[in-house]
C-alpha cells in the first residue's frame, strides 16, 4: 500500500465531515444566514497561497475581498435587525428572514 494512501483518506473523511456540518448548519440556520460565513474561507486561501506557493494578492482581489466582507456584514447586521424586529411585534420581519 503506497504511504500516501492514508493522507488520502484521512483527507477524504474530513471533507465528508465538513460537508455534512455544512449542509446542517444549512437547515438549521438558513442558506442566507449562513451564506456570509462561507465567505470566511477567503482569508484563509490568501493565506495558503501565499506560505505554500508565494502567492501575492494585487490590489484588486484585496478590494473584491473587502466587498465580499462589507457585504456579508451587512448581511448578518440586517438579519439580526430584522430577527429583533420580529420579536418586537413586526410578523412581517421574520417572514423576511426565512429562506
Amino acid at each position: 500500500m503506497h504511504p500516501t494512501f492514508g493522507a488520502l483518506f484521512g483527507l477524504g473523511c474530513l471533507i465528508t465531515i465538513a460537508h455534512i456540518s455544512v449542509a446542517r448548519a444549512s437547515a438549521a440556520a438558513g442558506a442566507s444566514a449562513c451564506a456570509p460565513f462561507e465567505f470566511a474561507r477567503l482569508p484563509y486561501a490568501a493565506l495558503i497561497g501565499f506560505r505554500w506557493y508565494g502567492e501575492v494578492s494585487d490590489l484588486w482581489t484585496c478590494a473584491g475581498a473587502a466587498i465580499i466582507a462589507g457585504s456579508s456584514i451587512y448581511v448578518i447586521h440586517r438579519l439580526a435587525r430584522l430577527a429583533r424586529l420580529g420579536r418586537r411585534g413586526a410578523p412581517w420581519a421574520a417572514a423576511l428572514s426565512r429562506p
